[in-house]
């Protein structure tokens, strides 16, 4: 005979007995399983198709590999003869109407073309598109401007803009502002551009093209210029390395437009 605890009951028992029971029928939790991999497959690292992936090396593009030729069509006289946005509009229609009516037999490829201040800088593909464009720019037949030459990009000096406010000048030429500056400041001034000129505040806002020696003169100068009766900032010239920047007031002009600040405030 079974005795049983004390609080136990024979129907206590019996339904630990069958919970026990069903707990041992009870099917064990899913497991995960794990794949097998094709025995091509890297056991240790990425997959092939990641590690391919990773390993890939982009392609060049067609604009890399190809190194463009820059040339620049200028008006013979150049620098003091420019040519103005339209006549570079209706430039760069003659040389459309002459590549349809050439009979050069190489291809004649170009990478893209530029407006400049008086002047036209076309990318060639090739060097035979460079030699088509030097012996055709001088006799265009559907050019009846002034006579225009080419040159290398590295042939001509090159230009860097700048932009001056001077003050009380609203009423003077570009002429007069500009023989003054070469006067007070021994900077040839032949050799400058007016790319702009704007009015404002009683002076004049003006945009200027200068060549390096100008440019050596004006940063020597801590980027300013003798004007009148004090001086002016000049604005649009990376400052140089040998001068500090935050160690010195840069004077301004006397009540400049809100345009001239921004223009210092940009450069």
């Amino acid at each position: 005979m079974t005795l049983l605890r004390p609080g136990f009951t024979a129907g206590n028992v019996a339904r630990q007995f069958e919970d026990r029971l069903l707990d041992g029928e009870r099917l064990p939790k899913r497991q995960k399983v794990e794949k097998i991999r094709p025995l091509t497959a890297p056991f240790d690292g990425p997959s092939t198709s990641r590690a391919a992936k990773a390993t890939e090396v982009r392609k060049p593009s067609y604009a890399a590999v190809t190194v463009a030729i820059k040339v620049q069509v200028v008006p013979e006289g150049y620098r003091k003869v420019v040519l103005s946005s339209e006549n570079l509009s209706q430039l760069e229609d003659a040389l459309l109407e002459e590549i349809v009516l050439s009979g050069w037999d190489s291809p004649i490829k170009f990478g893209g073309i530029h407006f400049r201040v008086g002047h036209l800088i076309v990318d060639c593909r090739n060097a035979t598109t460079a030699e088509w464009l030097q012996l055709s720019v001088p006799s265009l037949s559907k050019w009846s401007g002034i006579s225009l030459e080419v040159k290398m990009c590295d042939d001509l000096p090159s230009s860097h803009n700048i932009t001056i406010f001077c003050p009380r000048t609203g009423d003077k030429t570009t002429k007069w502002i500009m023989e003054l500056i070469k006067k007070q400041n021994d900077l040839d001034t032949e050799n400058s551009r007016l790319i702009s000129r704007k009015n404002e505040g009683g002076g004049s806002l003006l945009s200027l093209g200068i060549d390096d020696n100008s440019c050596a003169k004006i940063i020597s100068g801590d980027h300013k210029l003798s004007f009148s009766l004090g001086d002016i900032s000049v604005c649009g010239l990376k400052k140089a390395k040998a001068i500090k920047s935050g160690t010195r007031q840069v004077e301004t002009p006397r009540n400049p437009p809100v345009s001239a600040e921004k223009e210092c405030e940009e450069s």
